[in-house]
């Protein structure tokens, strides 16, 4: 209903108004008594002006005006009542029909609500999904990490694995820890069985960069283990012990496995950085943990594009046929590899290349040594190296001289301690 300029109507311009009806009043009494007088009058002119009707005849015909003139009244009441009413349902009628409209567009605004709502909660699911797939492959995962240290001999007794703490992602300002001197194998050993025991073996990061402005790149992760005083043991120091012992395929597979971690850590921060992470032949000689590890890398393939898996030439070309199959799998999934301590500078890019090899670390001592001897063009090297799609990075760079040396071959990435030694990881 609405009410305004004295009209009540249902909708609008609908109906008799009041002001129809004021002006209606008047009119049919003015109709009203015209008819009447005409009936009125009737008689008189039949007896009178015609000559003498019989007056019973006159004030019949009279009555026949009378009751005529009704008739029509009504007919025309009536019919003006209809042509109203008419005009009133096409006018509801209309109201309806804009009453729908307006529903059906609140109903499809409401199902677009629903559709987003169901979306956002779609989303919301997969995402939860994925963190808790990635949750379950990374618990299965150190579930392997501790089956073999379990298996290992003197390694089970009071380990706990990984403490859970947040990983680096960037390189600490922290001068690295004095190094342990003087040490002999048993000390190293308790040494690394404490470390496993309290979390101690912690990542180390080396940049790689881009030549001549010296860019950071990438990093290089390594692994150190602390001491009980804060001092460390480096790998030259405590591989061949943990070897000797049964330790080293658990603490490389833990590195291998904090990689990642920190890998999508440094993801999340939206650092645009690569981390070459190192497979030995520890691993690739498990190839039960080695394949449940490529499975894990199956539910991270995000990761592909900030990962590099390096091998040292000897242990990839000594891998077996297994876990060849496996390390095509991961290439599959878009993951790269990166050749160290490469024998010599004799290559075979196409090889390296159909092996899924996207980097090439050659030490600048054997490139500079090759070069005087006239073996070895670099600038040659780089460019059938990059005709495959393969980076040469020359590493173990100590000095400005040998830097000098090899930047006229325009060569584009260089590690070594002239531009950072392996500093402690940290989160940015």
């Amino acid at each position: 209903m609405r009410a305004g300029s004295g009209r009540i109507v249902s909708a609008p311009d609908a109906g008799f108004t009041t002001q129809d009806f004021a002006m209606a009043v008047p009119v049919q009494l003015l109709i009203f008594l015209s008819y009447t007088l005409a009936a009125a009058a009737t008689p008189f002119a039949l007896h009178f002006g015609l000559g003498g009707i019989d007056p019973n005849v006159a004030a019949m015909s009279g009555g026949l005006v009378w009751i005529a003139g009704v008739l029509l009244h009504e007919v025309a009441v009536r019919f003006r009542q209809q042509s109203h009413l008419t005009d009133e349902i096409t006018l509801q009628r209309a109201a309806y029909d804009r009453v729908m409209g307006e529903l059906d567009g609140a109903r499809a605004s409401l199902k677009l609500v629903q559709d987003a709502l169901e979306a956002a909660a779609a989303k919301r699911n997969r995402v939860a999904q994925k963190e808790i797939r990635q949750v379950v492959d990374e618990v299965r995962v150190l579930k392997a990490l501790v089956d073999q240290l379990a298996s290992r001999r003197g390694a089970a007794a009071g380990w706990r694995g990984p403490a859970g703490r947040d990983l680096p992602a960037a390189i600490s300002n922290r001068p690295a820890p004095p190094v342990a001197r003087d040490m002999d194998d048993a000390q190293i050993l308790d040494t690394v069985r404490d470390g496993l025991k309290a979390d101690r073996v912690d990542l180390y990061l080396q940049p790689v960069v881009e030549l001549p402005q010296r860019k950071r790149r990438f990093f290089e992760c390594f692994s150190r283990i602390r001491t009980e005083d804060g001092e460390m043991i480096t790998p030259a120091q405590y591989v061949a012990i943990a070897e000797r012992e049964g330790l080293i395929s658990a603490i490389d597979n833990m590195l291998l496995f904090r990689c990642v971690q920190l890998v999508r850590k440094t993801r999340q921060r939206r650092f645009n950085l690569g981390f070459f992470c190192n497979i030995s032949r520890h691993t690739l000689a498990d190839p039960d943990f080695f394949s449940e590890f490529v499975q894990f890398m199956a539910n991270n393939q995000e990761l592909a594009d900030s990962l590099i898996f390096e091998f040292a030439q000897p242990d990839l070309d000594a891998i077996e046929e297994s876990v060849a199959f496996e390390l095509d799998r991961l290439a599959g999934y878009g993951f790269r590899y990166s050749l160290d301590r490469v024998d010599g500078v004799e290559l075979d890019p196409a090889d390296l290349a159909a092996r899924n090899i996207g980097f090439v670390k050659i030490g600048a001592a054997a490139m500079i040594d090759a070069l005087h001897r006239g073996g070895l063009n670099p600038r040659a090297l780089k460019m059938r190296l990059e005709a495959h799609n393969i980076a040469l990075i020359v590493d173990k760079v100590e000095s400005e001289p040998d830097l000098i040396e090899l930047l006229d071959f325009e060569i584009e990435y260089g590690q070594g301690y002239l531009f950072g030694e392996p500093r402690l990881g940290r989160e940015p």
